[in-house]
């Protein structure tokens, strides 16, 4: 478990071991009043364990217009701006142009679509609260008229005249699963998805109630909130971050739990590198490592090799970012450490994807120590060890990491020296751009932005060292072009210091045509 969590803290979307066995205080429901009939003939039914509720009814209950598209066996809706389509047997949904996943897909019973009740529950609820008696009351925003509720384990789903009673009752191990279930798409990449369904999860927990769970929550948001930060509104998207994490963090102390808290504290201060990336403010950089420091000593005293030695490599960079090479070069030398000492522990038949992840963390170290100490061999190094972790991370299988690694190559060759031949390094700039374009295959400007911006400029700087060996105007309108990319993501109010970079280099290419 240890080094898939690692793992999962270096992507960004953590998902800490959290014991649900905390007891929720809720308030009680007492609704009482008229009658509220479901206006359909199609009972509730329980496969395989799944509970599915009628679909059409449910939806026109709740408002919805619906029209069903037989060649493509989909439900399109429409109610007031907000637009829903399903396809039957199919586990995405689309939303308002969000795509949601189910756990089950949508099915035909008797001519009649149903979808899992907990879709309903999710979505569509004005209010998900818990009951005493362990019943879920689901109220939508149009409802007519009070409800009678008996018994227990119930759910009942409200609205314009709509009430059925379900077996599945609604209590702690509920939220167990929709945490699971956020988490796990945080875990797929699904940040904004995540979000809203946390956002729903607290509204029937409190601090108070659940406080581990709540800062798990909290922590998790702030990873959400850091993915987006990737794709773009870089600045209001880490800020975010940054308060999530601190409000975990001050969770996590006040319960003692110091392993998830020096967890919190490296998501914190990888939040503030990158805040300070975007503005420039190296304060953020100086309490980033201080809140390294202090996770690093609890790694190291807990034996939790990996956390120690990713924290290693992130001090290295954040005290080369304030001018210490001399630290950066030594954290630096830590993590390579125990880096090496954990893949002599491991092989590929253990874990192939583990294994790639080993292959490019080496990859990192090297191509940063490069930085450091401009050691050429240290390039043949990390060339090596991005390569290795490319046989497990295929386009088709890791195409988020393929990509990743195809820009860290391109990045290596148009670092290559140059030997006697100038052949050399034109092969090597030409290498450079070959992967620039592969990544690009997966970092669209649409999808990844932000991504598409630094291989854009990387792919400019590229163009300019071939112009200084070939002396080709072209090579310089290729340059610009690439720059002139960048800059349609790096606004000079949102990105002012990439902006800035840009448009200097921009200056320089113009000055050599």
């Amino acid at each position: 478990m240890e080094k898939r969590l690692i793992y999962i803290i270096f992507i960004l979307s953590i998902v800490l071991n959290i014991p649900y066995h905390s007891q929720v205080k809720a308030e009680n429901i007492v609704i009482s009043a008229a009658e509220i009939k479901l206006n359909c003939n199609e009972p509730p039914k329980k496969i395989n364990g799944v509970w599915y509720l009628p679909f059409r009814p449910v939806m026109e209950a709740l408002g919805w217009e619906l029209c069903w598209d037989p060649t493509r066996k989909a439900i399109k809706g429409k109610r007031n701006d907000e637009k829903l389509e399903i396809e039957i047997e199919k586990t995405i949904i689309t939303l308002n142009d969000k795509k949601l996943s189910l756990d089950v897909p949508p099915i035909i019973i008797n001519s009649k679509a149903y979808i899992q009740s907990k879709f309903i529950v999710e979505q569509f609820g004005k209010k998900v609260r818990l009951g005493s008696k362990k019943n879920q009351i689901i109220v939508s925003d149009n409802i007519s008229g009070n409800i009678n509720v008996s018994g227990e384990g119930n759910i009942v789903v409200a609205g314009n005249g709509i009430i059925l009673n379900i077996v599945e009752p609604y209590s702690i191990e509920t939220i167990c699963d929709m945490v699971e279930d956020a988490d796990r798409l945080l875990g797929i990449n699904y940040p904004s998805d995540a979000i809203t369904k946390y956002e729903d999860i607290l509204d029937n927990i409190s601090k108070n109630d659940m406080p581990e769970t709540y800062a798990h929550i909290m922590n998790n948001m702030g990873n959400a909130y850091n993915i987006l930060s990737t794709i773009s509104n870089r600045k209001e998207n880490i800020l975010k971050a940054i308060s999530f994490y601190e409000e975990a963090g001050k969770e996590y102390i006040k319960n003692n739990n110091i392993d998830d808290d020096s967890i919190v504290l490296y998501n914190l201060a990888t939040a503030r590198s990158i805040l300070a990336e975007t503005t420039g403010d190296l304060s953020q950089i100086k309490q980033a490592i201080d809140e390294y420091e202090e996770a690093s000593k609890v790694f190291q005293a807990r034996k939790n090799d990996m956390n120690y030695t990713l924290t290693q490599y992130n001090l290295a960079k954040a005290y080369s970012n304030i001018g210490d090479r001399d630290k950066g070069l030594q954290c630096l030398l830590i993590s390579e450490k125990f880096y090496s000492a954990v893949a002599d522990e491991d092989t590929i038949d253990k874990d192939q994807n583990y294994y790639a992840y080993i292959h490019n963390s080496f990859g990192n170290i090297y191509r940063f120590g490069w930085e450091f100490t401009k050691d050429d061999n240290y390039l043949k190094k990390s060339e090596r060890e991005y390569e290795a972790a490319l046989k497990t991370w295929t386009s088709e299988s890791f195409p988020l990491e393929f990509a990743r690694v195809q820009k860290n190559l391109g990045d290596v060759y148009q670092s290559m020296p140059a030997d006697e031949k100038k052949e050399n390094i034109e092969s090597n700039l030409s290498i450079a751009l070959g992967f620039y374009n592969e990544a690009l295959k997966i970092y669209t400007l649409n999808k990844f932005p932000l991504d598409y911006a630094d291989i854009k400029y990387e792919q400019g700087n590229t163009y300019v060292s071939q112009y200084k060996v070939k002396s080709n105007a072209e090579l310089i309108n290729e340059a610009l072009k690439c720059y002139n990319e960048a800059l349609r993501v790096y606004k000079a109010g949102e990105y002012p210091l990439n902006f800035k970079c840009v448009s200097e280099k921009i200056k320089i290419a113009e000055d050599l045509r």
